[in-house]
């Protein structure tokens, strides 16, 4: 399960691409989420849940995003070492897109 708000206005501009400018000179977001289950290299991540806070200028195409994640207290380390990789774009699939945003 998957969860997003940011500090814009109304509607998030960014969903429609990252070159639209946020409502204010930066842009908040945090996103939440929800394993229910699955692995990364072997590694069981079901029942984790974690938080990514994303801060970044206001057109996020400009980079220098500054990226924080947060995983729940019972994650092991072996957990918390993947889902940091996943999440924070170093180990493929979405997130690897932000990798290069962030200062």
């Amino acid at each position: 399960s998957y969860f997003e708000t940011c500090s814009c206005e109304l509607m998030c501009p960014c969903n429609l691409s990252f070159d639209h400018g946020a409502t204010y000179d930066y842009c908040r977001a945090t996103l939440v989420f929800d394993v229910r289950e699955g692995e990364i290299e072997g590694t069981d991540v079901r029942g984790r849940k974690l938080a990514v806070i994303v801060d970044s200028p206001k057109v996020m195409t400009e980079g220098n995003w500054r990226l924080g994640v947060f995983i729940d207290e019972d994650a092991t380390d072996e957990q918390m070492e993947k889902l940091t990789g996943v999440f924070g774009g170093q180990m493929g699939g979405p997130m690897e897109g932000w990798a290069p945003l962030v200062g």
